[in-house]
């Protein structure tokens, strides 16, 4: 009787029960802009993180999607880093503020070989051909 295969690999090869195929369970949770002021958040399966995400208030599984929402509130944002803390985190950039306090010197303008003020001999006066 001549052996039936399928795409190459004979039918008594296959294995009867093939294991199902999980999502990847390490790698950072990810957070990303979602639809109608609600974040994404991609968190690869672990039961601990499951139960974690599931502490968020007004949190929705997407099983089509494989990922969570959660309501972007103005601290939400705030919490799903501090819940997660000690696991990486990746927040995406645009939810990132621009920091309109910045702590650095601002850049400095004009000639830089300049010196700043009136110069040697000045005595003072803005500009050399008006001293008296």
């Amino acid at each position: 009787m001549p052996r039936l295969t399928v795409n190459e690999v004979a039918l008594d090869e296959i294995p009867s029960s093939p294991k199902k195929v999980l999502p990847a369970l390490t790698g950072p949770i990810r957070i990303k802009p979602g639809d109608e002021g609600r974040l994404v958040v991609v968190v690869p399966f672990d039961p601990e993180r499951v139960a974690k995400i599931k502490t968020v208030g007004g949190r929705r599984w997407h099983p089509k999607e494989q990922y969570w929402t959660v309501p972007n509130t103005e601290g939400g944002l705030a919490q799903l880093p501090a819940l997660f803390a000690g696991e990486p985190v990746a927040v995406d950039a645009s939810l990132c503020p621009v920091n309109a306090q910045d702590d650095r010197e601002p850049p400095r303008t004009g000639d830089p070989s300049r010196p700043h003020g009136p110069g040697p001999g000045a005595r003072g006066h803005p500009h050399p051909a008006l001293q008296l």
